[in-house]
């Protein structure tokens, strides 16, 4: 099944109270080097900084002060640590429609943006892990190429 659905695996997505604090053991005592610093999510609720780390991506997920959000919500709960991993899919669409079909429930979906579409496997679904699936323009800085 992972042939129909899965293009590649993308990242891990770690949320964290603040950026620079995590940062300091991430990139300073682990070694990992930044590419992206503090964008805007998809949700406008929270930034995101990637990092390269052992050759694979890591992201971390910081909420915007004084915005109540997913990560808000997430961090009050769980405290920080593993959110989320993400796969990257052919098409999204397709891919939602197979899982879903074969019982998996979607938490969150968004497809407004075509260099950004995203949708979210329930934890409930998943023993307990956030999955999120994406799908991009061929050739996006987000393409696997």
């Amino acid at each position: 099944m992972s042939a129909e659905v899965f293009k590649r695996f993308d990242h891990v997505g770690i949320a964290v109270n603040n950026t620079d604090s995590a940062l300091t053991i991430y990139r300073d005592v682990l070694g990992g080097v930044v590419t992206t610093y503090k964008e805007i999510g998809t949700t406008n609720d929270y930034v995101f900084t990637q990092f390269i780390l052992g050759m694979q991506k890591i992201e971390l997920l910081e909420p915007l002060e004084g915005i109540e959000s997913f990560l808000t919500k997430f961090l009050a709960r769980w405290g920080e640590g593993l959110h989320h991993l993400t796969f990257q899919v052919e098409n999204i669409i397709a891919a939602r429609d197979l899982l879903t079909s074969k019982g998996l429930r979607m938490t969150d979906e968004f497809y407004e943006d075509p260099l950004w579409k995203t949708a979210f496997i329930s934890p409930r679904s998943t023993s307990g892990v956030l999955i999120q699936l994406f799908e991009t323009i061929p050739g996006s800085k987000y393409d696997s190429n």
